[in-house]
């Protein structure tokens, strides 16, 4: 009969399960019993863990002779902000000897409770709208916390009677992304009167309850100016003014009438040498309103001679920030939005005058901010545009979105970043009788550090699709690009439409980009690749349809972490001889949030398509969290 072999040891845990949450940590008794018959080393270790640095013991190895009882303390930690999913992870306590571990170990199964934190941050930008019915603005979610979120938003103005939107209605975040919405307020607007200021609270909600809340003030002004209301005043003022003089000479001929003391001048303060301290002194604050993050200034009008000047800049908690002796102007970056004072006092030989300016600091704006202008394109006409992106920013993708179903009609002869650092596009509309309204798209950021502007050159021949690709220096990536002929619409005889404007897939990351464009004649083309060091959370997402005969297919990419920054289309790399074979012409690509309808964390393409046999058309998404 064979012996029953056992463990040379035993391990007593004291419990099966342990219950953290981030910033927290918990010891563990390891209880090791040597039942061998001679003197072992124990080292214990944790299986199941991401990283080795969430664990450690009070010593390294324990000695213990035969039959000998030894306590080791084991300690889990979870460091705040470490990238760990609430929930239950089945751990293995493994105690083994570091000289034989293969015949002298054992192990025990050990449950980590990780505690669900929910931590959603909300920003909203701009924090003041302007306008006579609402106005748009922008809504930044984060997800700071350990667990998914599942979030929708609300909105409520301080008298009830503003409606919302938001698109997309419903956003899924995960632990450390964020997401950019479109949100819009529609307040019922005021004819006459003075402008009407409200005060709006925006809340997160995830599930069923609240996550967050941020504020903005809608200012509205009347539809129709004070200034004729102040015309008509003058009117009746002149009436009144006449009325009185009227009266005035009635009275003036009764007699024994006394006439009323006029009222007794304003007093001004003086200095000790009897003369009146300068007048305050106006200011004014260039941007307005002012935005963080960048350099503000403000400038001081004043009168009269004045000798000494202190600026002093305070937080709304009363925190001095900065303190300047410079006359007329001063200028300060500020960190972060919120409530500030500053305070000018100046002096002249007859005193100290101080003013006080109390004013808010916008929100920076995202650090990917799209924008969207409408084009009409006439029958048979070319169309071209170019949109700017706002100060301290770059465009990094663009595109043109319309109607999918009238996306046939339409040919992309360009669509590429130019050297101001916008985006223009050449559109022709050949196929509708009508005008046809589209959406030019751009996404703004600003400059990525260490960006390089690749333009490739070429002339393409006549009824030819004609390949063409810019690459990045080495150790970059692709960020964004385009291309299409040079001046499009200068000469109305050329006609051309892309069919491949998309990111290379290369070795080992994505590093350049291609075109290919189909034309009549020959004539020059470029294609251009914006190409940088790999940002945060940086990858290429791919959608892929398979499609055969004749049609055209719409299509989403979409990010899974940070924002979309660029994208594009044509056909898989795995099309093979069958794209030899087919035709691909795109007539629509855009970031998705040009259709107001979809998640503003995409790329949307339309591609027509002959493909006798079965054919792969990808839609990439270019995504990355840039500063």
């Amino acid at each position: 009969m064979s012996e029953t072999w056992q463990f040379p040891l035993t391990v007593d845990l004291g419990t099966t399960s342990v219950r953290l949450k981030p910033g927290g940590s918990a010891d563990v008794s390891v209880t090791i019993r040597n039942i061998s018959q001679v003197v072992q080393h124990y080292e214990v270790i944790v299986v199941g863990l991401p990283a080795d640095q969430l664990w450690h013991t009070d010593v390294p190895v324990t000695k213990l002779r035969p039959g000998e009882t030894g306590i080791v303390t084991l300690t889990l930690a979870l460091p705040d902000g470490f990238p760990i999913l609430g929930g239950d992870y089945l751990l293995g306590v493994l105690v083994r000897s570091p000289y034989d571990p293969a015949s002298v170990c054992r192990s025990e199964e050990l449950t980590l409770s990780v505690e669900a934190v929910t931590d959603l941050t909300l920003a909203v930008y701009p924090e003041v709208i302007q306008g006579s019915a609402g106005g748009p603005f922008t809504i930044t979610l984060g997800n700071q916390g350990n667990t998914p979120l599942p979030v929708t938003l609300s909105g409520a103005d301080d008298a009830g009677k503003a409606s919302f939107r938001f698109v997309p209605p419903e956003v899924w975040l995960r632990p450390g992304t964020t997401a950019q919405l479109q949100g819009a307020v529609d307040a019922p607007a005021r004819l006459t009167g003075s402008e009407r200021r409200s005060q709006i609270t925006l809340t997160a909600h995830v599930g069923q309850q609240p996550g967050g809340t941020a504020k903005l003030t809608l200012l509205q002004p009347p539809r129709i100016p004070p200034a004729v209301f102040k015309v008509l005043g003058v009117v009746l003022a002149v009436a009144v003014v006449a009325a009185s003089i009227l009266v005035g000479a009635v009275l003036a001929r009764q007699p024994n009438q006394q006439a009323s003391a006029p009222p007794s001048p304003p007093s001004t303060q003086s200095s000790s040498q009897g003369q009146s301290p300068p007048a305050a002194a106006q200011l004014t604050v260039t941007p307005d309103p002012p935005v963080a993050q960048q350099q503000v200034t403000f400038n001081a009008t004043t009168s009269g001679t004045i000798t000494g000047w202190l600026w002093t800049l305070t937080d709304d908690k009363s925190n001095v920030l900065r303190t300047n002796q410079g006359p007329q102007k001063f200028s300060y970056t500020f960190e972060q939005a919120g409530g500030y004072v500053l305070e000018l006092a100046i002096t002249s030989e007859g005193g100290t005058t101080t003013t006080t300016m109390t004013f808010q600091v916008q929100p920076a704006p995202p650090s990917v901010q799209p924008l969207t202008d409408t084009e009409t394109v006439k029958p048979g006409q070319v169309a071209t545009a170019e949109l700017a992106c706002p100060a301290g920013k770059m465009a990094i993708g663009g595109g043109v979105y319309l109607d999918p179903n009238q996306a046939s009609n339409l040919q992309i002869e360009a669509s590429s970043p130019t050297d101001d650092g916008g985006w223009a596009t050449a559109v022709r509309n050949h196929g509708s009788p009508q005008d046809l309204k589209v959406t030019l798209a751009v996404t703004c950021v600003t400059k990525p550090q260490g960006l390089v502007v690749q333009r490739t050159p070429s002339t393409g021949n006549s009824g030819d699709t004609n390949a063409l690709l810019s690459s990045c220096p080495t150790g970059m990536v692709v960020l964004g690009g385009g291309g299409g002929l040079v001046q499009a619409g200068n000469n109305p005889t050329i006609q051309a439409t892309l069919t491949t404007s998309a990111p290379v897939r290369g070795s080992p990351s994505w590093n350049g980009w291609k075109i290919g464009i189909a034309q009549n004649a020959e004539y020059a083309i470029e294609v251009v690749a914006l190409c940088a060091p790999a940002p945060a959370d940086y990858a290429v997402e791919v959608d892929v349809k398979t499609v055969t005969g004749n049609g055209t297919v719409s299509a989403e990419a979409t990010c899974t972490a940070g924002a979309v920054l660029s994208g594009g289309a044509s056909i898989d790399d795995s099309a093979g001889t069958a794209g030899a074979n087919a035709t691909v012409v795109i007539p629509m690509t855009a970031p998705a949030s040009a259709s107001g309808a979809s998640t503003a964390q995409g790329w949307t393409v339309a591609m027509q398509y002959t493909a006798p046999e079965a054919l792969p058309l990808a839609t990439y998404a270019v995504c990355a969290s840039l500063p």
